[in-house]
């Protein structure tokens, strides 16, 4: 769906510069100081329970991948949206007939419900590398079910389970999205056969203009350089590759896979892909609003049944952005 306006972003302490130093000390959370810590002594993870979000993930000693601000920063009361970033989970679809909804039920494809954005989280369990916890119940009756392990050699995993606590059948799927930090780059599957589509036309050709093409590579890994973005307001693009996606910054690649099969079909039929991202250039406030995104599959999901998808993350070390790394 085409949302014509701009989305508004509040200003504030920015966390996305921050650089996971290591210290002789018991590591503490740096994002922010009630943000729940995971380290396994060479990846590092933080959430943010009072947002719902993961607010850091990156090497011990790296950089934090993906953008963080206002973490104390309230909804407002009209439910306006506020741009908090980190890894943030929504459902899909967002608009048509089986999208989100306001307090009255009707069918409101933005902004977000709060419970679906922003909680509160709820813990369920922590250690030194797990925290599991929850969210309210949604509008549409879905409580959401977050794991995040981190397993060793720069590893991690993050499932992600809507389970329908309502009465009646909803038919959602699972949409995790990635704050990407403006000094990053990202990376997509793309070769000639992938299909894109978007909110329009400009879109389409607003990021294909950011693509870098490799010099005898006809497909897999492309780059999106997203310091050739100048223009004004925000656009989403889809594509139909494989669901993975890829953010570099400051010396390291950070891949996220979706692992749940994904019908793309269905999804196109209700406006949604696989793999997007919106982006929006930082205008008179500085602040670039870019998001890589991987869906999983629509499901009808009953009362009392849950349905699932999973991410694995990996962090792979490159002093620049090549996506040659990344494997093929």
């Amino acid at each position: 769906m085409v949302r014509a306006w701009k989305r508004s972003v509040v200003l504030g302490a920015v966390c996305a510069g921050v650089v996971l130093a290591g210290c002789a000390s018991k590591p503490v959370a740096v994002t922010h100081p009630r943000a729940v810590l995971l380290t396994d002594g060479e990846a590092r993870a933080e959430v943010a329970l009072w947002v719902d979000r993961v607010s850091l993930f990156g090497s011990a000693g790296g950089p934090n991948m993906m953008f963080v601000q206002m973490l104390d920063a309230e909804r407002p009361a009209d439910e306006g949206y506020v741009f908090h970033g980190g890894v943030y989970t929504w459902t899909s679809p967002q608009g048509g007939e089986l999208g989100w909804v306001d307090g009255e039920g009707a069918l409101r494809a933005w902004p977000p419900d709060p419970a679906m954005d922003v909680g509160p989280g709820r813990l369920e369990r922590k250690s030194e590398r797990e925290i599991v916890w929850w969210t309210p119940a949604s509008r549409q009756g879905l409580r959401q079910r977050k794991r995040l392990v981190l397993e060793g050699d720069g590893r991690a995993v993050f499932e992600y389970a809507l389970v329908n606590v309502g009465e009646e059948t909803v038919t959602a799927g699972t949409w995790v999205n990635s704050a990407v930090p403006g000094d990053a780059k990202v990376a997509v599957r793309y070769g000639p056969f992938t299909r894109v589509w978007g909110w329009n036309e400009e879109s389409i050709a607003r990021f294909k203009s950011l693509l870098v093409e490799r010099e005898g590579v006809a497909d897999g890994w492309t780059l999106v350089d997203l310091s050739r973005a100048d223009w004004e307001g925000g656009g989403k693009v889809y594509l139909d590759s494989t669901a993975e996606i890829a953010i570099w910054r400051d010396g390291w690649w950070w891949v996220r896979r979706q692992t749940a099969p994904v019908d793309v079909e269905r999804l196109r039929a209700v406006g949604e892909g696989p793999v997007a991202m919106y982006i929006q250039p930082a205008g008179a406030d500085g602040v670039a609003i870019i998001e890589a995104e991987l869906y999983g599959p629509l499901a009808e999901i009953g009362p009392g049944e849950t349905h699932a998808a999973r991410e694995v993350w990996e962090l792979i070390r490159s002093e620049r952005a090549d996506v040659g790394v990344l494997g093929e």
